[in-house]
């Protein structure tokens, strides 16, 4: 029971991100991805003609945004470490302090 209860709550999520989605502007994403073509896939638009072709597309897109979403994480990881390093040489320069 705890599983459909959870099954039908994300599926409540996805219909309120959907509608919040579709009241909102398109963002654009750093990376290699159209927002407007990300938006008709993800409003059931997509050029595929039945639903396996669909459901591939979903897959492909989902795919791509974890792999970038991956890559963000890890650069911000990166330089949030970078920062902590240059901090802890030289405490001065954090948060404007002399």
């Amino acid at each position: 029971e705890c599983d459909r209860a959870r099954r039908w709550e994300r599926l409540v999520q996805a219909r309120l991100d959907l509608a919040t989605d579709a009241a909102s502007p398109v963002e654009a994403l750093a990376g290699a991805f159209d927002p407007a073509a990300l938006r008709t896939l993800v409003h059931g638009g997509g050029s595929g003609d039945d639903l396996a072709d669909a459901l591939l597309e979903v897959a492909v897109a989902r795919r791509e945004l974890m792999a970038y979403a991956g890559a963000v994480r890890s650069r911000l990881d990166e330089v949030t470490d970078e920062l902590v390093a240059r901090y802890a040489a030289d405490p001065s320069g954090c948060l404007g302090v002399r």
